[in-house]
């Protein structure tokens, strides 16, 4: 028994017996939950953006700019999805703020382990998780956008916005 906690103690009682009796008691079961567009795209981000970004999109001062309610996230879905294939570089304003980073943002279309499914459900994960709400990219839109190529490997914020027609 441990002292001052009756109920800890109890239920631990119960769980070592259910053990002994080679038993699966519910703190041991794992339930499975399905997985919808945002959820991999979760995964997603935290294995190949958060990095920089940060776990809650918050950015890294001189490495990354924020995405919590940014304009490149609120903005037309076409702009995150280019984005993400092709990559940004140079200097970028931010829902207002300047930025200028020494290093550039890799576009990700280029991983050939990163499929058209994937980068859209990236797209729902970023614009739910950091916009105000909004649907992501359909895996047709990414594929369409793939072959809109800047001309020197990744997107300037200029180049961007005359594609987007800002």
């Amino acid at each position: 028994e441990i002292k001052g906690n009756q109920k800890f103690s109890d239920n631990l009682t119960e769980v070592i017996a259910a053990k002994a009796d080679n038993e699966k008691f519910w703190i041991h079961e794992q339930l499975t939950v399905e997985m919808d567009n945002r959820t991999r795209g979760l995964q997603l981000y935290r294995n190949t953006c958060s990095a920089c970004h940060g776990a809650v999109g918050k950015g890294i001062e001189g490495l990354a700019p924020p995405l919590d309610k940014s304009d490149y996230i609120t903005g037309p879905i076409e702009t995150l999805t280019l984005v993400l294939l092709h990559g940004l570089k140079g200097p970028i304003t931010v829902s207002g703020t300047p930025y200028q980073f020494n290093a550039q943002m890799p576009g990700i279309g280029v991983n050939k382990d990163i499929s058209d499914q994937d980068i859209a459900d990236l797209t729902a994960y970023i614009k739910n998780a950091f916009g105000k709400s909004g649907r992501g990219a359909s895996p047709e839109l990414v594929k369409s956008l793939r072959d809109k190529r800047p001309k020197d490997g990744s997107y300037t914020e200029e180049e961007l916005n005359a594609v987007i027609k800002k």
